[in-house]
């Protein structure tokens, strides 16, 4: 079982990235009970808004219910990236998913100690990090960090994430060497298919 990426920008769009790739290929990183207990458990109290990691029975509705949050994230997020709305139904979708817990804003301390406000909802279970999740999302499409949400351009990097910083251009920077490396080799291989001298020139005999 392959552990998805965990870039920390956001909750919502580290669900996002549990659709990822590894060599070209992609990977699931929820697909079943197990994967996404191990994913509740990596992403710890930041799901739930709260001070306790997800506690609580995985099953398969569950599965099936963050998938759908998943889906919903990245539709949206997409429409973000290219700077457009979410659609009316990804908002309405967002919103139930937020309003099944009853919570309240808060303002928590990330890993490094700074402010934000963010929902908070009592009690750690599967349930209330699909509130909190869809929370997140709101929250993000709802302020100006909306503008910073990009799809990383690496080759084949389905990845979210925020560009906080101006020289931030991909998600991680193992994909900004390997963009750079793709940059690479493509103008090489064009310089390899170019002529290496002009044709000479026909000339018309004078008379």
């Amino acid at each position: 079982m392959r552990k998805p990426p965990m870039i920390g920008d956001s909750i919502a769009l580290d669900l996002a990235n549990t659709h990822f790739n590894v060599r070209k290929r992609l990977f699931d990183g929820i697909e079943s009970e197990p994967a996404l207990a191990s994913w509740l458990k990596d992403a710890g109290p930041r799901v739930t808004g709260g001070a306790d990691t997800p506690d609580g029975v995985v099953n398969k509705n569950l599965v099936i219910r963050f998938h759908e949050l998943r889906d919903v994230i990245r539709a949206a997020g997409a429409r973000a990236a290219d700077g457009l709305p979410p659609l009316a139904v990804e908002v309405e979708a967002l919103n139930a998913f937020a309003r099944s817990i009853p919570s309240s804003p808060q303002l928590l301390p990330d890993d490094e100690g700074v402010w934000h406000l963010r929902a908070h909802a009592d009690g750690a279970t599967p349930e209330v990090a699909l509130a909190m999740i869809s929370a997140d999302m709101l929250t993000l499409l709802g302020g100006p960090r909306a503008q910073q949400l990009r799809a990383c351009p690496a080759p084949n990097c389905p990845l979210f994430f925020l560009q906080d910083r101006p020289r931030r251009h991909w998600c991680s920077p193992a994909c900004g060497t390997r963009a750079r490396a793709a940059a690479s080799y493509a103008r090489h291989a064009q310089a390899r298919t170019r002529p290496l001298h002009n044709p000479p020139r026909s000339v018309t005999p004078t008379t």
